[in-house]
Formats: C-alpha cells, sequence, structure tokens
C-alpha cells in the first residue's frame, strides 16, 4: 500500500489525479490483478474503497493478446503515452477534513501494474489576489492530437498568460490571450510537439494561477 496523507479543510472540490498502464496475464488460464484507491476520515481506523478496477476493465495495453486483446502473454511494460489511463477521483464527500488515501494492488499472479503522476487538485482555483476574481477551467481533448483548448470562465476581464512546459522543464510553447468577463475557449498548440506528457501552466495578470497535465498523442 502507498498511503497519502492530505489536509482537505480549506478545499472545497478536491480531485485526487493519478495514471495507470496495465495489462493482465494469460496463457490459457486468467490471472487478473485489482487496483483499489481506499481513503480513510477516522485516521486509518477504518478505509472506504474509492476505486477498484481490474482485470480486462483495467487493462491498458493497446497491443494485447489472448480474450477481447486486452491480455499479455509476457511481462507487460507500457511503451508509449497510449498505454496509460489517467483517473481522476472526485473527494467533495471528504472536504473540510483530513484523509488518508491509499494504493492496493491485488495480485492474482498475474503482471506488472504501473502507477505515475499522484496529483492532488482543487477543481476550481479561487484567486487570492483579487478577491472577486475567479477561474475555472478544464483541457479539453485531453489526450489530444494536435490542438487542445483551455476551456474555463473569468469573472471579470483580464490577460491570461499561457505556457506549455515539456517533461524536462522546458517552455515548448507560449501565448496570451485578453478575454473578457464570461466563459473563454483557447486553443493550446501541439502540433509541433512530439507525443509525450507536458504541462500547461496558465497565469492571470489578478495572480491566479493553475496548472495542469496535458498529453500529446
Amino acid at each position: 500500500m502507498l498511503p497519502i496523507n492530505l489536509d482537505l479543510t480549506q478545499i472545497e472540490h478536491p480531485v485526487l489525479r493519478f495514471r495507470v498502464a496495465y495489462a493482465p496475464y494469460y496463457d490459457g488460464n486468467f490471472f487478473i490483478d485489482s487496483l483499489k484507491v481506499l481513503v480513510s476520515d477516522d485516521c486509518g481506523a477504518s478505509f472506504t474503497t474509492l476505486f477498484r478496477s481490474g482485470g480486462e476493465a483495467l487493462s491498458t495495453t493497446t497491443s494485447g493478446n489472448g480474450p477481447n486483446n486486452l491480455y499479455e502473454y509476457e511481462l507487460f511494460s507500457p511503451q508509449s503515452c497510449d498505454e496509460w489511463r489517467e483517473i481522476a477521483l472526485n473527494l467533495d464527500a471528504y472536504a473540510g477534513k483530513f484523509v488518508t488515501v491509499k494504493f492496493l494492488n491485488q495480485s492474482g499472479y498475474g503482471n506488472n501494474m504501473y502507477l505515475d503522476d499522484i496529483i492532488f487538485q482543487e477543481e476550481f482555483m479561487i484567486g487570492t489576489t483579487s478577491p472577486g476574481a475567479e477561474i475555472r477551467f478544464r483541457i479539453q481533448p485531453n489526450p489530444a492530437i494536435s490542438t487542445a483548448f483551455a476551456q474555463g470562465h473569468s469573472a471579470q476581464n483580464e490577460l491570461l498568460q499561457l505556457n506549455l512546459f515539456n517533461a524536462a522543464g522546458q517552455s515548448v510553447w507560449r501565448q496570451e490571450y485578453n478575454v473578457a468577463a464570461g466563459n473563454w475557449d483557447l486553443p493550446i498548440s501541439l502540433a509541433a510537439q512530439p507525443q509525450g506528457v507536458y504541462w500547461l501552466s496558465i497565469t492571470s495578470e489578478t495572480g491566479h494561477k493553475w496548472t495542469e497535465k496535458v498529453v500529446k498523442h
């Protein structure tokens, strides 16, 4: 188990995100593993299952064999971004509390399972520099092939700076947009970038800042 202690006492819309890569093993018999995400709000005295999946439902292989092409005959290791799946778990029921989250791999003598990019975020970021201002947004589609869009809402007219970083932390694309109060839909150019995982940082002139992962296929 991998425990993570979280302070949600000041957060209204907590979200836990992570990526998983897995393929069950099959050689004429099924060997099924499963992944659980458990949460406790009583200092670990008891846990509630927040997420559970395994076998074909959890398989992320794109070159699999066996039934439904979702199994592997050999040891599995992800070969590309396509063989990872992002999971987002809503923790609104635990807002205002201290919680412990655990990841549990229940082995069925099957195959390798990988977890990466375990991130805790607030769904909406509330600005502190300008008390009346609020930004909310998401990235769609994600993963994307050539262009993704940051879709969001601002409470006032403002300048937004978008900065895309690669896995090495290098800025590979940057753009500024003047947006009006209300909803906005801003393009993120990925056409010139190789496949991989990137991070988009959005900063406003009023002090809001938010960072989210973007996957380029």
